[in-house]
């Protein structure tokens, strides 16, 4: 495979947008082995004193969750046993009246605090990823800002879990693709970056079960 040069942008360039953002979502869902092997010996990958490769990987992971909320609300939208679509008059009768002001404010809302949630979001689950990287890969490996892009990128999964049916799969795949996010921005073994990559999803799972199974 061959490998980025130093100073090669691999990652999501703001500067191209659109065409970046679907290169780069593409790239982490379909070749994560390669894509992050090519983050780790770009410029990306090897200097964390900068501040611009974290700012655009916020922004890529800011763009996810968009594109997941319209996703997974067209998929509500139009399932037609769950659909939620009002007939049409219902509709011109909410944008009529107070239905609008509270729709408004629901987009401001929106547009100006889920980059916050979804930053602040990162940073967390960055810290609690790096704990699991300490203990699994060891007191050597290449510091929270190499675990800081695994977290961002991996966010691309976001753009195919509406999918119905195939959800447990969807996050089979997630720690997969953690897995060979860890392994190469670490230099670790495939072993090892599954250790690390394992407990989050996992208490993450166990935290989603216990309140359903007690209300059997």
């Amino acid at each position: 495979m061959e490998r980025a040069s130093s100073g090669t942008r691999v990652g999501f360039d703001t500067s191209r947008l659109v065409k970046s953002f679907f290169e780069v979502a593409r790239d982490v869902l379909i070749r994560p082995a390669e894509f992050f092997a090519r983050l780790r010996s770009s410029e990306e990958g090897t200097d964390f004193t900068s501040s611009g490769p974290t700012w655009r990987q916020i922004v890529f992971a800011v763009i996810c969750s968009y594109f997941s909320f319209l996703l997974v609300f067209l998929a509500i939208a139009l399932d037609p046993v769950t659909g939620i679509s009002p007939p049409p008059f219902e509709i011109a009768d909410f944008l009529s009246g107070a239905g609008l002001v509270a729709l408004v404010v629901m987009l401001i809302f929106f547009v100006l605090f889920v980059p916050l949630f979804v930053a602040l979001g990162l940073y967390i689950s960055t810290f609690l990823q790096q704990l699991f990287v300490r203990i699994f890969i060891g007191r050597d490996n290449r510091s929270y800002w190499a675990t800081f892009p695994v977290v961002a990128y991996a966010s691309a999964v976001s753009l195919i879990s509406w999918i119905p049916i195939v959800g447990v799969l969807i996050g089979l795949y997630a720690i997969y693709i953690t897995t060979c996010g860890l392994r190469a921005m670490h230099d670790t073994t495939i072993t090892r970056a599954l250790l690390a990559a394992l407990p989050l999803p996992a208490i993450s799972f166990v935290l989603g079960v216990v309140p359903y199974l007690q209300a059997l």
